[in-house]
């Protein structure tokens, strides 16, 4: 039996719900319903569920640090109960791929690539974990029109239009994880 943590990467509170940046905390609340996961515990800077799937226990999980220092909450969390970094999957939006894509990123095998991400969540992780072994699910949320205004691009909430577009990527992101904790023993 093995524990699988999946992280969404987001800022907490109102103000930033529907913020391009919190995709990765979207993506969680639709993962808690389609896994039957309640995210009923809020303890370490962090807001999580647990539950059982098959031989896995599976934790899911929004770091309430702000984005930026989801390392601290995801650190805290897999080591105390004892997750391998290869059972990591880190939900983050990618402001320069298109509004949808969706790209699973195997640490193992691509770990230079995920150290050149320059998402502030996921370096936090990498810095935390003292690696990057871990797995991401790349959210695209672009691309960005102004490299000069990232920052405040990944701040603004999704229109109406875009809601409707990125809610189809959530069926991508469903059928990853679930490949990933059907996957053979990790």
């Amino acid at each position: 039996m093995s524990n699988l943590l999946i992280v969404g990467v987001g800022n907490p509170g109102e103000a930033y719900k529907y913020n391009r940046h919190n995709f990765g905390f979207m993506a969680i609340d639709v993962l808690s319903r389609y896994l039957r996961i309640k995210l009923e515990y809020d303890k370490k800077k962090s807001i999580f569920g647990i539950g059982k799937i098959k031989k896995s226990t599976i934790i899911l999980l929004k770091p309430q640090t702000f984005a930026n220092l989801s390392g601290e909450a995801v650190l805290y969390l897999a080591s105390f109960l004892k997750v391998d970094l290869k059972n990591i999957v880190i939900l983050f939006d990618e402001p320069y791929s298109p509004l949808g894509h969706v790209e699973l990123i195997d640490g193992i095998k691509d770990e230079k690539r995920i150290k050149q991400i320059k998402n502030g969540a996921v370096q936090s992780l990498v810095y935390s974990l003292n690696s990057a072994a871990f797995n991401a699910i790349e959210l695209g949320i672009g691309p960005v029109k102004n490299e000069d205004k990232v920052e405040e691009f990944c701040l603004q909430d999704f229109t109406e239009k875009e809601t409707a577009l990125f809610e189809k990527s959530f069926d991508q992101v469903k059928t990853l994880i679930k490949e990933f904790i059907e996957a053979p023993e990790k």
